[in-house]
This record gives C-alpha cells, sequence and structure tokens, in this order.
C-alpha cells in the first residue's frame, strides 16, 4: 500500500496567537447535523441493551475494544473525500474514547477526533461549542484536509491520538507523525472520564429519512484490498502508565451495523510498518422510509 502523510502546515499563526477557522452558515449547517450524529453514537451504538442504529440513520463499522481501562489512542487514517455529500449527511473516520457507556445513556462521556466529509445532551463539534482548548499554531480542530486518497492509487493519511495528562487529568489531541500537540479538553468537562472503559476505531455515516445512506471509508467495501479500500494502520491504547500499546485480537470485536452497505474486516498485527490495523467501509445505499 502506497502512503503519503497529510500532514501540512500551510497556515501558521504568529507568535502568540493560535489557529481558529472561520465559520460559515455551512458549517453550523453541519455542525447541527454531525452533532445529532455523534449523540446517538453514545445513546443507541455502545450498548448492547440498544437496538444498535436501526431507526437513526446512523451506521457503524467499528473496532470496538472490550470494557477495560484505557487512558487513550493512536491511529493512521487513510482519507478519502466525497464532493457529492448533502449537507444534511455526514460520513466520519475517527477513534472514539468513551467513558461510563457500561451505565445509562446519559452518563456517557466521550472524546474523538478523525475526518469527516459532509456538503451527549451536550456534544461539541470542532470549535463550535465552548470547552477544548487549543494551544498549537499550526493545527486545529475543523481544519481542512486538502489532500485525499485517490481510489487505486496513492493513499494519504492522518495521524491522530488521544491521551489522557496523568498529572493534571486533561485530555490531550495530538496530530501527526511527530504527535505535535493541537490542544486537550479540560477535565471540568467530564463527570464519566476518569479513565476510559472503551475505545472505538472505525467509520461512521448519517442520513436522513428517504435519503440513501452515503459513503463510508473509501466508498469501497473491504475485500477490495489495498488501495481500493479505506484502512486504519498502526492503531495504538494508551495504559496507565501513558505507554502505546497494540490491541490483542481476541480483546477487540469487529461490528457492522449495515453489513450489507458497510463491511469492516482484516484486523491484525501486521508488523512494520502499518502495525496492528483493519479496513472497513462501503458505498452505503442504505434508506429508512418514512410516510409523507
Amino acid at each position: 500500500m502506497t502512503i503519503n502523510s497529510n500532514l501540512l502546515k500551510n497556515t501558521t499563526c504568529p507568535n502568540g496567537t493560535v489557529l481558529i477557522r472561520r465559520t460559515t452558515k455551512n458549517d453550523l449547517i453541519h455542525a447541527k447535523t454531525l452533532q445529532n450524529h455523534v449523540k446517538r453514537h453514545v445513546t443507541s451504538y455502545p450498548s448492547d441493551k440498544a437496538k444498535t442504529s436501526i431507526g437513526t440513520g446512523s451506521h457503524y463499522a467499528v473496532m470496538q475494544t472490550r470494557i477495560s481501562e484505557y487512558y487513550g489512542a493512536s491511529a493512521k487514517l487513510i482519507v478519502y473525500g466525497f464532493p457529492n455529500i448533502k449537507v444534511d449527511q455526514s460520513t466520519i473516520s475517527q477513534i472514539w474514547v468513551l467513558g461510563g457507556n457500561a451505565g445509562p445513556s446519559d452518563e456517557v462521556n466521550a472524546v474523538q477526533a478523525g475526518w469527516h466529509a459532509d456538503g451527549y445532551d451536550t456534544g461539541c463539534y470542532n470549535l463550535h461549542c465552548q470547552g477544548f482548548m487549543v494551544i498549537s499554531r499550526d493545527f486545529s480542530p475543523g481544519m481542512e484536509i486538502t489532500q485525499l486518497s485517490t481510489y487505486g492509487g496513492i493513499q494519504k493519511s492522518i495521524d491522530i491520538s488521544i491521551f489522557k495528562d496523568p498529572d493534571e487529568g486533561n485530555w490531550w489531541l495530538t496530530y501527526g507523525e511527530e504527535r505535535s500537540l493541537v490542544g486537550y479538553w479540560p477535565k471540568e468537562l467530564f463527570n464519566n472520564l476518569e479513565k476510559s472503559n472503551e475505545v472505538d476505531f472505525g467509520g461512521a455515516a448519517y442520513s436522513p429519512y428517504n435519503e440513501p445512506s452515503p459513503p463510508m471509508g473509501s466508498g469501497h467495501m473491504p475485500y477490495e484490498g489495498p488501495n481500493r479500500t479505506c484502512y486504519f494502520l498502526n492503531i495504538k491504547l494508551v495504559n496507565k502508565r501513558n505507554q502505546l500499546y497494540s490491541p490483542k485480537s481476541v480483546r477487540v470485536r469487529l461490528l457492522s451495523t449495515r453489513p450489507n452497505y458497510y463491511g469492516i474486516d482484516g484486523n491484525y498485527d501486521s508488523g512494520y510498518p502499518d502495525g496492528y490495523k483493519f479496513r472497513y467501509g462501503g458505498p452505503g445505499g442504505y434508506t429508512r422510509m418514512k410516510d409523507v
């Protein structure tokens, strides 16, 4: 698989300032769609008691860790673009670090980061609500990723890490192979994230009633293989001592809530250079019908 890093520093702020993307009208529309989609992930997807995403419009293809103790996660995410996604749809590829998801849905906390394309009672998308503290002059949530993968060609990627500061208790976000600090979620935002008890990696797609669901990943099923389907690579978890380690296949499960439309498979430790990985995605096309 031919992969190039997608780490670009096209915009750098002056000393003493941080990078904040200008908010447009379309951003606010997208934010509302994504916020509802994000909220559904913690209220309808993680709980085995729930009916997964049936009836919600949200569909998932994820690798889910078993309930345990986690203090962060990292991965290399292959990035694709979909110019025809409608304004009320979204497709997401990201890491979810979840706390309290074994209990009532209103006690679930989450931090999440990755990439999305789009045309809990609180939930934040990029910087459209208060909470996340940006410290970087080069990177900020909501930045446009300009270099995208080509089906059958060069694959572009981003590197994302989330980890808990063992001293201060805040949750930090890094970007790039150099793990450049972007900013942090203050610990005061959470009431149930002293530690994470589950980490999810993968894709999600959302569409409203009477609209076919959008593509996920590369828009192609996993069986198409390298340079054609989408991958998570170099997947790591973080322990209490802030050390990175690879998942064990017996400690994770693969889940697709719409397997005819989105797939996920091939999770194993492949060694250098891709490490622990899996492939996922699909063309979408599932339509929830509602009488009008």
